[in-house]
């Protein structure tokens, strides 16, 4: 045996070195100091304390780990590296590729990590069917042209003037948010056809301005950007911006100015899109200006600014902590806490990690994981909502069973890759049974606790048993005979119509009767009976049809179909845009005086006649929900108007027929619940197939008045979210694509 296979490893000179093309960029932020090492080929960034900087420094091929520990500790008293901790660090380094081998082999260990990593990247898509990044180009190019064409938007004098803007805009939808709200589309509206192709062009738009906001601020600060390409959020496709050269910076708030510049982009023209969908008339400009808007500030908020998302809110907060990497560090953190906790051992030194606050960023961990499900149950309930209209729901549940089915996936292969980490110590299986009976345990808590299901929907206080009055024909209004609150017999007449077309008409069948009958009497008299016989035949058809013409002027006395009081009909505001040469329309409600000489449209509500004073709700079911609900069943019922009380009830009416229009109320476009849509008519129809339920109250009715708007709910089962689960699943694969 040789004398160097005898010595001891220690003493032998390690055979790495630090790979020369790396990049280096020092820090100085007081106890936050070390250097950002740049990967040029891998495009990673890696920040290390400078203890840690200096051996990847003295890695030369030559040192020995005796020699490395010697140095650094003279340099650093304060670490006082052990060997085991030095081996551990070069081992880590060695990992992340930040110094190369000099021993025959080390393709081999290199191929094996790109495959493991190729492996790891695919599975990771199984997961990310909705955020899908596809490989990009290099936009230096572009934005060596662009940035001195445009660097006049990183002016102060420009900054002020586009922050007033914003924060003026801003202000203007806090003072006007009623208004603002009721001119606001529905879902089904909004999300619909064609707006949806709308939709998808301005977030594919905006977020093209949002990537160049990124690449611009990052070339204006002197940093390069590597990469620009197409990405899928959400299967529309968008553009990615790789602006990581920004970790080189040593001053960290220009690195925040370069997180945070798509989304100020953005913010601008959200701003822009306010004051032109607020300002211009309905039409195309109109429409795009509010897809903008939405765009950019949903957008904004949900993904950009969230730091729990890997987008601009994310890299902020790592800029600001100063730790490259945060999330794959956090969750290396985190594997290290459930290896220690459920696996019972300890991982092997990571000197990589932070050293201090490791629960916060565990946490951190955690909440990004659990904010990952929130919107992935967001984004797969936004489809289903949908495509349910257009029954194509099974596409959606499909979408979501492949991107549940690679979470799950990559859930798994992590935890089996805890448990294959090298560590301290064998694996304890009793602590692996135990927080395994602890998570059955908090399942079955979950799985088979009694989960009351609610039904909701939007109520409105009637008198009970009203009857409601409409107009059958058009016309034009003679005489108003009642006032809301009189009392009316059956039969009473209300209010008289006059329609002048019908008038005209009777009148030329009055006088083509006339001389018809002479006809008739002068075939008589003269003793034609061919002739006599056509002409008796003739005179019975314009009897009948006068006859129906005057029972349609008949129709245009309103009579009272029951006894009881008056109650007005839904406010309508006037037409302001109506043509001056247009026919009178009536506002208010029907039966104001004003109104007389006012054109009434067909099926016009006019009134309603309530029998007695007993009040009642009446209900809009979506259909979904219609099936769901009894006669006798009780209900619940808050009231906008009395925030503070909760009124009783039973369900005493279902209707079998949909209901088409709705008490303006009840109107999104007047602060209510459902959407509508307005019709010529004025009266608001629904936009969903919706069903009535009339309930009777059981508390107090005096403090109750007719209008009276609120919100309806009743428990229609009581399951497990076993059953629920077990339901969705049946429902799931009755589907067909």
């Amino acid at each position: 045996m040789s004398v160097g296979e005898m010595t001891p490893s220690s003493f032998r000179p390690v055979p790495l070195r630090a790979r020369p093309d790396l990049e280096y960029e020092r820090f100085d932020d007081g106890p936050d100091a070390g250097w950002s090492v740049k990967d040029p080929l891998g495009l990673q960034f890696h920040r290390l304390e400078p203890a840690q900087f200096a051996v990847l420094q003295r890695l030369d091929g030559r040192r020995s780990l005796r020699d490395l520990r010697a140095e650094v500790n003279r340099d650093f008293p304060a670490v006082g590296f052990t060997l085991d901790e030095l081996q551990s660090l070069i081992v880590d380094l060695h990992q992340k590729g930040l110094v190369l081998s000099e021993r025959i082999g080390q393709a081999r260990t290199l191929k094996q990590r790109v495959s493991k990593e190729r492996g790891r990247k695919l599975l990771g898509l199984l997961g990310q069917v909705l955020f899908l990044r596809l490989p990009g180009w290099n936009p230096m190019q572009t934005l060596t042209w662009l940035l001195p064409r445009v660097r006049w938007i990183y002016s102060t004098p420009f900054l002020v003037l586009v922050s007033l803007l914003v924060a003026s805009s801003w202000l203007m939808v806090l003072v006007q948010f009623a208004e603002f709200r009721s001119r606001l589309p529905e879902f089904q509206q909004f999300f619909g056809w064609p707006n949806l192709i709308w939709l998808w062009v301005t977030l594919a738009g905006s977020k093209i301005l949002h990537e160049f906001g990124h690449g611009l601020t990052c070339h204006y600060y002197g940093r390069r950007c590597h990469e620009m390409g197409v990405m899928l959020l959400v299967f529309t496709p968008t553009l990615y911006c790789d602006v990581t050269d920004a970790w080189l910076i040593r001053d960290r708030w220009p690195r925040i100015w370069i997180g945070a510049a798509g989304m100020l982009f953005e913010l601008v023209l959200s701003a822009v899109a306010i004051y032109v969908w607020w300002f211009s008339s309905p039409g195309l400009i109109n429409h795009l200006a509010l897809n903008v808007f939405f765009v950019t500030t949903i957008s904004t908020v949900i993904f950009n600014l969230n730091p729990l998302m890997r987008f601009d809110g994310y890299y902020m907060l790592s800029d600001w902590l100063g730790i490259p990497n945060l999330r794959s560090q956090a969750e290396r953190l985190l594997d290290r806490w459930i290896a220690r906790n459920v696996y019972g051992f300890d991982l092997l030194p990571d000197p990589l990690l932070p050293q201090h606050h490791q629960g916060h960023f565990a946490l951190y961990a955690v909440a990004s994981a659990a904010y990952g499900w929130f919107i992935f149950g967001s984004i797969m309930l936004f489809l289903y909502s949908w495509l349910k209209p257009y029954q194509l729901q099974s596409l959606g549940i499909t979408a979501a069973f492949f991107s549940l089915t690679g979470l799950l996936m990559s859930l798994g292969v992590r935890t089996y890759r805890i448990g294959k980490t090298p560590r301290h110590g064998p694996v304890r299986w009793w602590s692996v049974g135990l927080a395994g009976l602890v998570l059955l345990a908090a399942l079955s808590a979950v799985l088979f606790a009694p989960i009351p299901w609610y039904v909701e929907a939007a109520a409105i206080i009637e008198p009970a048993g009203v009857v409601q009055v409409y107009n059958p024909l058009p016309g034009r209004v003679l005489e108003i005979l009642v006032r809301p609150g009189d009392q009316v017999a059956a039969g009473q007449t209300l209010l008289i119509l006059e329609n002048e077309d019908l008038s005209d008409r009777a009148r030329q069948l009055e006088d083509e009767l006339a001389a018809q009958k002479k006809l008739v009497a002068a075939a008589r008299s003269a003793d034609f009976a061919a002739d006599y016989a056509v002409a008796l035949e003739h005179q019975v058809a314009l009897e009948k049809q006068l006859a129906e013409v005057q029972q349609q002027l008949d129709l245009l006395t309103i009579k009272a179909p029951t006894s009881g009081r008056i109650v007005a009909a839904d406010y309508r505001q006037p037409d302001p845009d109506l043509p001056d040469r247009a026919l009178p329309q009536w506002h208010a409600t029907p039966l104001d005086r004003q109104n007389i000489g006012s054109w009434l449209e067909i099926r016009t509500n006019l009134a309603s006649i309530a029998p007695g004073e007993d009040l009642q709700a009446v209900l809009y079911l979506p259909q979904v929900h219609r099936n769901e609900v009894a006669v006798g069943q009780n209900v619940s019922l808050k009231l906008d108007a009395l925030p503070g009380r909760v009124f009783r009830g039973q369900v005493a009416e279902l209707s079998s027929q949909q209901a088409e229009t709705v008490p303006i109320a009840l109107s999104t476009k007047a602060g209510g619940p459902l959407a509508t849509e307005s019709l010529p008519d004025k009266t608001e129809r629904l936009q969903e197939l919706t069903y009535q339920a009339k309930v009777n109250l059981t508390d107090d009715e005096r403090v109750l008045r007719t209008g009276m708007r609120g919100n309806a709910r009743f428990v229609v089962a009581e399951h497990t979210a076993a059953w629920w689960i077990g339901q969705s699943l049946r429902r799931l694969f009755r589907f067909r694509l």
